[in-house]
Formats: structure tokens, C-alpha cells, sequence
């Protein structure tokens, strides 16, 4: 069979005049004679039975995948096909750095369970990579490797610098509603006998003493980084585990692939509005304070002072 445009489902390059060139009975994806029986399958043999049919795609708004030919839009990070990178750096022949994540006495270890660190799978908790990274939006590959991280270690622990600096802030940005509630709710709590110490050195009458406040202020701020830590220490289990609930949720409600999808997109990625809300919400509750001890009464009680 000799065609002139379309290229190989295996290696990707463009047919020839004169190539010998097979198709697949299934699917009807083109190969190079020789490139079909050196993959002794077609390359799309997991989608055949659901429907698939290949059509040629446009060469300017695809990638073709290294690891198994598949081809997939240039806007997808992972194979839908095998869940490979699809825009890794360019190897080479010196010896990569160790991963971020690497023991640094592995050397002196008989066993050695960091030698060799697997790349990405095609799935976690049984979403496929593709997914993941759609739904987490910015910093998907710093998160997918996370993820590869604790089930590398076996364990639930990787720190997260935002969640411990701002923890209502990282979780609602996360899409994290619930978490984010109650550590907004937390925070504002752990500062409310800071608020009320300042109140009272504003001369506001108290049903309170101070030296109480003063007690309460300092236990409230060694509970508030305790909660700080807390969050940075497992957030990235706490998101890993709330987004693949979600994410299978969505996968049950859904009708269909299309269905899915749309929902997936409509979900997807971190929201900026809700820090936004957050932001207001604390510029309120400071503007309210202000209005009830009153800026005078702040000022002159030096609370302003540096």
C-alpha cells in the first residue's frame, strides 16, 4: 500500500512515496511496515473496543509522544495514551543531580532506597496524570512529583511553605472550601485575645483582666503556629486526598467522557477570587475593630507606634 500523505503511528515521520505501509485493522492508524511489526501492536490498542478511530491529526496543534507514539494536543502536559511528559528537557550524557527529594547518605547505605527514582506513572489514586494536571492547574508538576514523593517514602509528609505561612489563604486558593473555612475560622479566633489585649490597652472596659488577655494572647500564638506547621506539613496529603475524592465524584456523576470533562475544566486550577474574599474579609474585621475601640483611642494607646 503506498500513500503519500499522513505519517507512522510509531515513529512519526511522514510517509514516502514508495514506503510499504500498513494500517491497522482496528483503528486504522498508518504505519511503516517494518515500525508495526517492531511494536507488535497498534500504539492506540488500549482505546480500541471504546469506539476509536484514528483521524490524522493537525501536525501544527499536536505533540507526538516519545514513549509511545500516541499523538496529543500541545496544550497537554501528559500522554493520554501512557501518561508520559510530554515536555521534558532534552537528555544528555552527563549523570543528572540527584532528585530534590534524595537522601543525602544514601551513599553510605547498604540498602538504598532512593537509588533510583521511577519516572511519573500514568496514575494516582486511579486519575490519570493527565487529569491531575489539569485540575491542579499552576505548579501540576511540582505537586504530580510531590504525590510520586510520599508513595516513594510511604508516608503522608511533604512541606508546603504557603500553608505554613498563610494556611487560610493556601486552601481556599486550592479550591479546599471546607479546610479553608475552618482554618480562617481558627486563625481569627487565635487572634481574638490579641485584639481584645489591644482593646483594653485602648482603655476599653473589659469583662475581662489583662493580665488573662496577656495569658490567653501568648497561648493563642503558640496554638496558631502549631496549626501553621500542621497545615505545612500535610497539605499536600490534605489536597491530595480532597481533590481525588472530587475528582471521582465527578467521574460518577458524569454521563459521559464529554460530560466530564466539561466539569473537570469548569473545576479546575486554583481560585484567585476566593483569596480575594478572604482579603476583604479581614480588611472588614480590622475596619471593625478600628470602629469599635476607635482610631484615637488606638493611636494614643501607641498601638501604631513602630
Amino acid at each position: 500500500m503506498e500513500i503519500r500523505s499522513g505519517k507512522c503511528s510509531s515513529c512519526g515521520k511522514p510517509f514516502a512515496d514508495g514506503d510499504d505501509v500498513v494500517v491497522c485493522p482496528e483503528c486504522g492508524a498508518p504505519y511503516h511496515r517494518a515500525c508495526y511489526e517492531k511494536e507488535g501492536k497498534c500504539v492506540y490498542s488500549a482505546r480500541h473496543g471504546t469506539g476509536f478511530a484514528y483521524q490524522e491529526p493537525a501536525r501544527a496543534n499536536t505533540v507526538r509522544c516519545g514513549n509511545c507514539g500516541a499523538d496529543n494536543s500541545v496544550s497537554a502536559l501528559f500522554c493520554t495514551n501512557c501518561g508520559t511528559p510530554l515536555h521534558e528537557p532534552e537528555t544528555n550524557t552527563q549523570t543528572p543531580p540527584p532528585p530534590f527529594y534524595d537522601d543525602p547518605l544514601r551513599g553510605a547505605r547498604a540498602s538504598d532506597p532512593y537509588a533510583s527514582v521511577p519516572p511519573l506513572p500514568a496514575s494516582f489514586d486511579g486519575i490519570s496524570t493527565d487529569e491531575w494536571a489539569q485540575y491542579i492547574g499552576n505548579s501540576a508538576q511540582y505537586y504530580l512529583f510531590q504525590f510520586q514523593r510520599m508513595d516513594h517514602l510511604h508516608r503522608r509528609t511533604s512541606f508546603c511553605w504557603s500553608a505554613l505561612l498563610v494556611p487560610p489563604a493556601y486552601f481556599l486558593y486550592r479550591r479546599m472550601w471546607g479546610w479553608g473555612i475552618l482554618a480562617t475560622v481558627l486563625t481569627l479566633l487565635f487572634s481574638l485575645p490579641s485584639m481584645l489585649l489591644m482593646a483594653a490597652d485602648a482603655n476599653v472596659a473589659l469583662p475581662v483582666s489583662v493580665s488573662l488577655l496577656e495569658t490567653l494572647s501568648m497561648a493563642a500564638f503558640y496554638l496558631n503556629w502549631a496549626l501553621s506547621f500542621v497545615c505545612g506539613l500535610y497539605a499536600f496529603w490534605l489536597y491530595r486526598r480532597h481533590a481525588s475524592k472530587k475528582l471521582h465524584r465527578m467521574r460518577e456523576q458524569a454521563d459521559g467522557e464529554d460530560t466530564y470533562r466539561t466539569a473537570l475544566a469548569r473545576s479546575s486550577g486554583p481560585s484567585v477570587a476566593a483569596v480575594a474574599v478572604l482579603i476583604g474579609l479581614l480588611f472588614l474585621v480590622g475596619f471593625l475593630f478600628v470602629q469599635w475601640v476607635g482610631f484615637e483611642a488606638l493611636y494614643a494607646s501607641n498601638m501604631f507606634m513602630i
